[in-house]
């Protein structure tokens, strides 16, 4: 159980990057001071020991042991059940073990969970540490303030900044200095050696009972400071990592939405059984020595598969909420900013929140299943796309407002004569003739001639008949 906890800790403690990454998992991992990586660094296995040089951020875990000196350049993140540091480090460093020797020096702030944690004298820190333990022993140099949460502490160090200690028995050895406030909450008064150096009168509060109401106290303050920070930075982690995902990938984003819309229940239903699936496989890998690298490549699948999930239900919110102002096709992030941010506001209700969260991942999970094959919906919902026969042009009908309206007329207008009816006609023969080029005047007698004649000849034949009958 220890162990599940410790590497669950370190993922969600570390911000994995996205570009330039060694991974070495091994049983035995052993690197010496030759070797130099320029990349961030993440290794996983029995026993790990790192004496070079990482120019980047270094991630290692192991079931047994861990050891790492020379140099981190930026981040050092640490679990296992036995950890050494004595490197040089950059930035941050967050270590999560049982049993803790750190000796090294930190730029950054330091935190440091464990059960036994002892810090020697040669170690150095430029910025604020936090520690939670069981039995903690703190010696060295502390340029910032000192926050420890234990049963029994001893402060053999110097600190120039604030002290905060909750402990049932706090002890300042003989090198302490304390150049800033303490506050302490125990149920003991401090004990001081001789030789100890207290600047200000420590101000002692007495644990307040499980039935009584909670005080203020220092500890108390960081810590939910500490989490609110902790879970702003997550919060606007995820966000850039959606509007990448709407600007990079807009119709697969969009599609993988929709799924999540139309087809609500058979995703809520493959989300579970594949959560199901992951935890038991998780939990085999973990009890398996030889697959605790496999376990974490999982692990870090999972968490990001559950942010996909997070983008892909908020991004779905945000089209819901202000669709008149989006387009029906194209990225939107306003949509995703809106919509994330209400998703995690929601998140952060009581109980609600946590049923709430629980079903966005299940559905998110299942319709990674169903977004291949899936068609876009149309009115009536998700359609797939069939051919369908183009219906024949029909002749188009009369409409019957028409039909009365030319009846209308015919009643009105007054009959057209008959005569004027064929002169119409001929009229409109003659212009509807072919153009021909106009007679000379030396030929229009001989033709105008030639048509008399025959109409003469024509009327003659006509009375000659006539005669005859």
């Amino acid at each position: 159980m220890k162990k599940i906890v410790m590497l669950m800790a370190v993922l969600m403690l570390t911000q994995v990057s996205a570009w330039g990454m060694q991974f070495l998992f091994r049983d035995e991992i052993i690197l010496d001071q030759n070797v130099q990586v320029e990349e961030d660094l993440y290794m996983a296995g029995e026993k790990v020991i790192f004496q070079g040089e990482a120019q980047q951020d270094l991630f290692a875990a192991g079931s047994s042991q861990v050891v790492i000196s020379g140099k981190v350049m930026q981040d050092l993140n640490l679990a296992a059940i036995k950890v050494e540091v004595r490197a040089k480090v950059g930035d941050d460093a967050r270590v999560v073990g049982s049993e803790i020797m750190f000796s090294g020096s930190v730029v950054g702030s330091t935190l440091i969970l464990g059960s036994e944690i002892f810090i020697s004298p040669e170690s150095m820190f430029e910025k604020d540490v936090w520690i939670l333990g069981s039995d903690v022993h703190v010696s060295g140099l502390v340029n910032g303030n000192l926050g420890i949460k234990a049963k029994k502490v001893l402060i053999d160090a110097t600190v120039t900044g604030k002290l905060y200690i909750t402990a049932d028995s706090i002890v300042l050895g003989r090198k302490a200095k304390i150049l800033g406030p303490m506050d302490y909450i125990s149920s003991h008064e401090i004990q001081t050696n001789t030789g100890a150096v207290v600047q200000y009168p420590p101000n002692w509060k007495t644990p307040v009972p499980k039935d009584g109401v909670g005080a203020d106290s220092g500890w108390k303050n960081i810590w939910h400071i500490g989490k609110i920070l902790f879970r702003v930075s997550v919060y606007l982690g995820a966000l850039i990592f959606g509007c990448l995902f709407v600007i990079l990938l807009p119709n697969q984003i969009r599609r993988y939405a929709m799924v999540m819309r139309y087809k609500f229940w058979p995703s809520m239903g493959w989300g579970a059984l594949t959560v199901f699936g992951t935890l038991i496989l998780l939990v085999v890998l973990i009890i398996s020595l030889i697959g605790i690298p496999p376990a974490i490549i999982l692990g870090l699948l999972f968490l990001l598969v559950m942010l996909a999930a997070g983008i892909g239900m908020g991004y779905l919110l945000g089209i819901l909420l202000i669709k008149p102002k989006v387009g029906a096709t194209g990225p939107s992030l306003g949509a995703m900013a809106l919509g994330f941010t209400i998703l995690a506001l929601m998140g952060l209700i009581p109980i609600l929140g946590g049923v709430l969260m629980a079903l966005v991942v299940l559905v998110g999970i299942g319709a990674m299943w169903l977004t291949r094959g899936f068609e876009k919906p149309g009115k009536q919902g998700m359609v797939k796309a069939k051919p369908q026969p183009q219906p024949q042009p029909q002749p188009m009908a009369t409409p019957a407002k028409a039909i009365a309206a030319k009846i209308a007329d015919t009643r009105q207008k007054p009959a057209v004569p008959k005569a004027k009816a064929k002169t119409k006609a001929k009229t409109e023969v003659r212009s509807t003739a072919t153009w021909q080029p106009p007679v000379p005047a030396f030929k229009q007698n001989k033709a105008g001639v030639k048509k008399k004649v025959t109409k003469k000849v024509v009327k003659k034949k006509v009375k000659k008949t006539a005669k005859k009958k």
